[in-house]
């Protein structure tokens, strides 16, 4: 994700800088490169020590599921309490982090990961041997969003409101382009579970 994120920003901030008309705008640019830089370095650094472990809660994996589908990072949260070969799986959507409802986990800009969403509500179970054949353990998410997300898991599993909760993320809820995102996550959804589950 450290690649994807600096490639992200370095256009973004490439595109704001051929429109920068004073010295003061391109150093605070230039700044803002510098900083992207250095995130991304320390979350390749963090990445690789993590990488030389077996896969745990919160690393992230990529999938090639072909056109038509969303690209996510897909997020192993826990373990069946019945087969430890078997994990569950969330989207970590790192593009839409605007649209955050009340099942979703926010990892702020500030956090070595951020910005992504963690979209609890939209998971699936799979067998670790065919996530580590078909995807690519591509970055990872803190602990302290894990156990987030499986707060939410737990609470929606009861069928209750998560914890927590700020306003905004219940109107979030009952938006259009929300409801929008959370059909598209549910394609990709659908065709990773036919991907790993056959």
């Amino acid at each position: 994700m450290g690649c994807l994120v600096f490639g992200t920003v370095l256009r973004t901030k490439y595109n704001e800088k051929r429109r920068c008309t004073t010295n003061a705008q391109k150093k605070s640019l230039r700044e803002l490169i510098d900083k992207a830089v250095e995130k991304s370095e320390a979350l390749d650094v963090a990445f690789a020590v993590r990488r030389m472990l077996p896969p745990k809660a919160g690393d992230s994996f990529s999938f090639n599921l072909g056109e038509g589908a969303m690209y996510l990072f897909w997020v192993l949260i826990s373990q069946h309490p019945d087969d430890s070969e078997i994990w569950y799986l969330v989207p970590d959507d790192g593009f839409s982090t605007s649209l955050v409802g009340s099942s979703d986990v926010e990892v702020p800009e500030t956090d070595l990961c951020g910005p992504a969403v963690v979209r609890a509500n939209c998971g699936l179970w799979a067998k670790l041997k065919s996530i580590n054949a078909k995807g690519q353990r591509s970055s990872f998410i803190p602990d302290e969003y894990v156990n987030q997300a499986r707060k939410v898991l737990a609470c929606l599993a009861k069928g209750v409101k998560p914890e927590n909760i700020k306003p905004k993320q219940e109107e979030c809820d009952c938006d259009s382009d929300y409801e929008d995102l959370i059909d598209e996550i549910n394609v990709a959804r659908t065709a990773l579970d036919k991907m790993l589950n056959g």
